[in-house]
């Protein structure tokens, strides 16, 4: 299933950049005026969406991999504590047995 996934992104991502190559010479060149340059930057608008994509993605990757990171240290501190809880419970269990146990010999 993965692999299908996978081929049909390929494909459409395909037909994409397929489809803005065809029409890349439509448009004309695009000036961006940067913060700290004083000139402004010419370049093809197929450029820029490139460009853009691609800072949308490491952008996306960076929150993604700090909310991965965020949950696996929650995931370990609840493991700790369910590990801690339960062997509490296992002692109050055990506890119960044994002093009915002891009762038992006693009465006997």
């Amino acid at each position: 299933m993965k692999f299908l996934r996978w081929v049909v992104t390929l494909l459409i991502m395909f037909l994409i950049v397929f489809f803005v190559i065809q029409n890349s010479n439509l448009n004309p060149p695009v000036k961006i005026q940067f913060f700290w340059k004083a000139s402004p930057v010419e370049m093809d608008i197929l450029i820029l969406v490139f460009l853009t994509f691609i800072l949308g993605l490491v952008i996306g990757f960076l929150i993604a991999g700090v909310k991965i990171l965020t949950t696996k240290n929650e995931l370990r501190a609840l493991s700790n504590d369910y590990k801690k809880l339960k062997k509490e419970v296992d002692l109050l269990r055990n506890q119960g047995i044994d002093e009915t146990e002891a009762d038992n010999s006693k009465t006997e």
